[in-house]
């Protein structure tokens, strides 16, 4: 369990509302924070649809250290082309994020973990990804080129943001290692936000 009691009294209530006393604790805690962010994109998400945080837990092997994924389109988290199809027939502009999410149920930031999650963050995000993607991952990789083909680009109000987000129970303490790594990821994509 956590050490923060506030988050570990939440993690708790999420794991019996959702059922998930039955997996382990770090799938279970990747789960319930994937939940807590993508719930600030788009506060109904789960609500109207019970099989979108199947979608983007992609946790496991060949997770390419992404434990979640989301794809959002005109402010609406995605989850088929089909969807995205939808959102274009009632809009002729589109506005593109990437979500990412790396979740560690520990107390302490490692820069090998940031930089593992960057890399697969970069692995997805590139033409012919090099490091093998699991299923998941793969269906989210199937979306991301269907928006990035010449027929959908045409759509785009600008260029697509890319959000990655590293959760850790530990407190962030400027550590120059971590930051650099951070630093890196930054030059290399649109836009990045961190929450600590």
């Amino acid at each position: 369990m956590t050490n923060e009691p506030i988050i570990n009294a939440r993690f708790k209530k999420y794991c019996e509302n959702y059922g998930l006393l039955k997996l382990s604790e770090n799938e279970a805690f990747e789960q319930f924070v994937n939940s807590a962010i993508l719930i600030q994109h788009q506060p109904d998400a789960f609500s109207a649809d019970s099989e979108l945080i199947d979608s983007v837990c992609v946790g496991g092997p060949g997770d390419t250290g992404i434990d979640g994924i989301s794809i959002k389109v005109n402010g609406m988290l995605v989850k088929s082309i089909d969807e995205i199809k939808d959102i274009i027939s009632k809009s002729s502009r589109l506005s593109i994020e990437f979500i990412f999410i790396q979740s560690k149920n520990k107390s302490h930031f490692s820069a090998t973990e940031i930089g593992a999650f960057i890399t697969g963050v970069r692995n997805f995000l590139s033409e012919r990804p090099m490091i093998p993607l699991n299923e998941k991952l793969e269906n989210a990789f199937r979306i991301k080129e269907y928006l990035v083909s010449d027929d959908i680009t045409y759509y785009w109000k600008e260029s697509p943001i890319v959000r990655m987000y590293y959760v850790v129970m530990g407190k962030w303490n400027n550590d120059p290692l971590h930051i650099g790594t951070v630093e890196q990821a930054k030059k290399r994509y649109i836009k990045y936000e961190h929450m600590f």
